[in-house]
C-alpha cells in the first residue's frame, strides 16, 4: 500500500512540475497534469470546513498552522488544501476518511536543502535550478528539480542522495 501511495504522489509531482515550465510537456505529461487538476475549487467556507473529516483539519493545523488564508478543493479521492507560506506553495493532499497522503511543496532554489543542491549541481554545475518540487509521503520525501541550460529543460528526481534524469527537452527558443 506504501509504494502504491508513492507512486500516486509522484504522478501528481511529476504533472505539476511539468506544467510548471514554458517547455511543451508529452502528451503523457499533459495528461497526469488534467489528472492533477481534477481537484474542483470550494470556497473556504464554515460549512465546507465542518464537513471535512475531523482527522484531515486536526492534522492540517498541528502540521501547518492556522490563518494561511488556504483554500480548499474536493475530488472523488478527498480533499486538498492549497496555501503559501515562506515562499512556498504547498498542496496537502488528504483521503476522504482524512488521512494525510502526501504534501508538494513548490519552491526555488533558495529553499532547497544543501545537501540535495549539492548533489544536483554536482553533476548539472552549468545549469540554473528553475524550480523545485518537494513530494512527502509517509516515510519518504522526493525532490523534483527542473533544471535549465541555454540548450536544455531537464527534470532530475533526487531520492535518498540518488539522483535521475527523468526528462530532457531541447530548447526551441534558443
Amino acid at each position: 500500500m506504501p509504494k502504491m501511495m508513492l507512486m500516486i504522489g509522484a504522478v501528481a509531482a511529476a504533472a505539476l512540475i511539468s506544467s510548471s515550465t514554458n517547455a511543451q510537456p508529452s502528451e503523457e505529461f499533459a495528461s497526469k497534469a488534467n489528472a492533477a487538476k481534477s481537484f474542483q475549487s470550494v470556497t473556504t467556507s464554515s460549512a465546507f470546513k465542518n464537513s471535512m473529516h475531523i482527522s484531515a483539519m486536526r492534522h492540517f493545523l498541528k502540521n501547518f498552522g492556522e490563518d494561511l488564508n488556504e483554500s480548499w478543493s474536493a475530488n472523488k479521492e478527498g480533499t486538498r488544501a492549497r496555501f503559501e507560506k515562506d515562499n512556498s506553495l504547498y498542496l496537502v493532499d488528504y483521503d476522504k476518511k482524512g488521512k494525510w497522503y502526501s504534501t508538494i511543496r513548490i519552491y526555488n532554489e533558495k529553499s532547497l536543502p544543501k545537501d540535495v543542491r549539492n548533489t544536483v549541481k554536482s553533476v548539472y554545475y552549468d545549469f540554473d535550478i528553475v524550480t523545485v518540487t518537494e513530494l512527502t509521503v509517509p516515510r519518504n520525501k522526493l525532490y523534483f528539480v527542473k533544471l535549465q541550460d541555454d540548450k536544455s529543460l531537464k527534470t532530475v528526481r533526487v531520492v535518498d542522495g540518488y539522483m535521475e534524469e527523468i526528462e530532457d527537452f531541447d530548447r526551441g527558443d534558443r
